[in-house]
C-alpha cells in the first residue's frame, strides 16, 4: 500500500498542480516583500572625448594660475539611487494578500494530498476485496466440481438416486 501511496505522491497530475500553484504562490510573496524594501541602483558610463577642454585660472594673490579641466578626454560618470518606502499601504495590502493566497495553495495541496491517499487507499482495497472474491469462487468451483464426481461415482455405484 504505501509503494501505491508513494507512486501518486509522484504522478498524480492534480497534486502536481497543486505543488506548482503553491510554489507559484510564495515566488508571489516573495517578490511582493522586495518591493517593500530599500532599493538601491547604481549605473555608470564612460565617455571619450575628443578633446579636453582645459583653462587656467589665475589666482590674483600670487599670480600663478591653476589649471582646471572641465571635460577631460577620458570621462567616468557613476550614479547611484536608493529608493527607500516609508509608508506603502497599498504594499502592505498587496503582501499581505500574496501571504494568504500562499497559505491558501499550501492548504489545497494537504487537500489534494489527502484526497489522493482516500481515493489510492479505497482502489486498493477495492483490489485485495475482488481478489479475494475471486479466490473464494475459485474454491467454490473446485469444491462444487469434487462433489459432482462423487455424486456421479455415487449415481454409478448404485448408492444414489438420479436426483442427487
Amino acid at each position: 500500500l504505501d509503494v501505491f501511496v508513494a507512486a501518486a505522491h509522484d504522478h498524480e497530475n492534480s497534486l502536481r498542480e497543486a505543488s506548482a500553484s503553491a510554489a507559484e504562490s510564495g515566488s508571489e510573496v516573495d517578490e511582493r516583500r522586495a518591493r517593500l524594501l530599500p532599493a538601491l541602483t547604481a549605473t555608470a558610463s564612460y565617455t571619450r572625448n575628443q578633446q579636453e577642454a582645459a583653462a587656467v585660472i589665475p589666482n590674483p594673490m600670487t599670480g600663478i594660475g591653476s589649471r582646471a579641466v572641465f571635460t577631460p578626454i577620458d570621462q567616468l560618470d557613476a550614479r547611484f539611487t536608493l529608493s527607500v518606502p516609508l509608508v506603502d499601504v497599498s504594499g502592505w495590502s498587496h503582501f499581505f494578500q500574496a501571504e494568504d493566497a500562499e497559505d491558501s495553495a499550501i492548504q489545497r495541496v494537504e487537500a489534494v494530498t489527502l484526497d489522493t491517499d482516500a481515493q489510492v487507499v479505497t482502489a486498493y482495497y477495492q483490489l485485495v476485496g475482488t481478489r479475494a472474491v475471486r479466490d473464494s469462487a475459485a474454491r467454490t468451483l473446485a469444491a462444487a466440481l469434487e462433489n459432482e464426481e462423487a455424486v456421479v461415482t455415487r449415481v454409478a455405484a448404485g448408492l444414489a438416486s438420479e436426483l442427487d
